[in-house]
């Protein structure tokens, strides 16, 4: 049966009635404390074992005494004080202490206190503190460069490690090393110097630069482990261009390597010798010239690696040549 619509809109109140009052949110009353200092605190940079005080002063503005309590708390943060000890009298002022403590964090960090009152309708005041927390170990640099050494040089480099916690330091070196560097730790109360050494004689040929990767290991908590890199660049009386000479086609017999001073000044070739089989010089270029020109020739149809070594007049120091034969493999066949 259709209910007429007038009869409708005669219902409706009724129905509103019979389901009882409607629920309200429960009204906050307006603070009856003032709080100084307002706000965020922002402490800026704090060591990882520097602890921090702040002061705060609780009025109450209000004509009724009001007491507060600890609600939460963040980690690393207490707090003390007349202010919680006793409530705080009408237009009285109590003071409250809070301590910060960074230990076991690093970065930006927020923290703070909320605290609760005797009055249901007061809410909650929240002290919020900010702070960077400075990393208890540190670098002088990530990267280091040796740059352009001599071949008659031995240079050194060090990373330079600290901590400002003034725990005693222990750093490690857990990367391997190649045969042409060389560490050691100098190691102080809370500071260790990461030194290496380069010794050029021990390169491999046909090598002129690198890039090392090395990873340290250290007894701070939350900088346990460092990524360093260290480049070096290595310079020759005279320089082979390219500094090796790799057959990769079958059909390709001969390849010519340039040799030039790095003084740009003539100079002569004394003698050459091809360690290993597989590789022939076509000719040796006689006398003094401010560059000469070398055409190898490879000998033999299967893999091979050789080694061309030259001795220069009026120079105690030789030069060598990788020499190598990779000829492509064929693709295997689909199945």
């Amino acid at each position: 049966m259709r209910i007429p619509k007038i009869l409708a809109v005669l219902f409706l109140p009724l129905a509103l009635l019979g389901q009882g009052p409607v629920p309200q949110a429960q009204a906050v009353a307006p603070p009856r404390l003032e709080i100084t200092p307002k706000g965020r605190i922002a402490l800026g940079s704090v060591g990882p074992r520097e602890t921090k005080t702040l002061a705060y002063t609780f009025r109450n503005i209000s004509p009724m005494p009001i007491a507060l309590r600890v609600g939460d708390l963040s980690p690393g943060v207490t707090v003390q004080g007349p202010a919680l000890e006793k409530p705080i009298g009408p237009n009285q002022s109590a003071s409250l202490s809070m301590f910060l403590d960074p230990t076991d964090s690093l970065g930006v960090q927020r923290r703070s206190v909320r605290l609760l009152t005797d009055d249901p309708k007061q809410g909650a005041y929240l002290l919020p503190v900010e702070m960077t927390v400075r990393p208890d170990l540190t670098v002088d640099q990530e990267r280091k460069s040796f740059g352009t050494i001599g071949t008659h040089e031995s240079p050194q480099i060090g990373f330079a490690f600290t901590r400002e916690s003034g725990i005693p330091l222990q750093v490690r070196l857990i990367t391997p090393l190649p045969e042409y560097l060389e560490q050691e730790v100098v190691a102080g109360s809370k500071t260790a110097e990461l030194r290496f050494t380069f010794r050029p004689g021990k390169v491999e040929p046909g090598t002129l630069l690198g890039l090392e990767t090395l990873v340290v290991e250290a007894n701070a908590p939350l900088q346990s482990r460092f990524t360093l890199y260290l480049d070096w660049k290595l310079r020759r009386p005279v320089e082979a261009i390219p500094s090796r000479l790799v057959f990769l086609e079958a059909a390709v017999q001969g390849l010519d390597l340039s040799l030039k001073r790095r003084d740009g000044q003539p100079f002569a070739i004394q003698s050459a010798l091809i360690e290993g089989k597989g590789f022939a010089l076509q000719s040796l270029p006689t006398g003094p010239g401010p560059e000469h020109q070398l055409r190898v020739l490879r000998t033999g149809n299967s893999q091979a690696k050789a080694l061309l070594i030259l001795h220069f007049e009026g120079q105690e120091e030789s030069l060598a040549v990788p020499l190598a034969y990779l000829p492509s493999l064929p693709p295997t066949p689909a199945k």
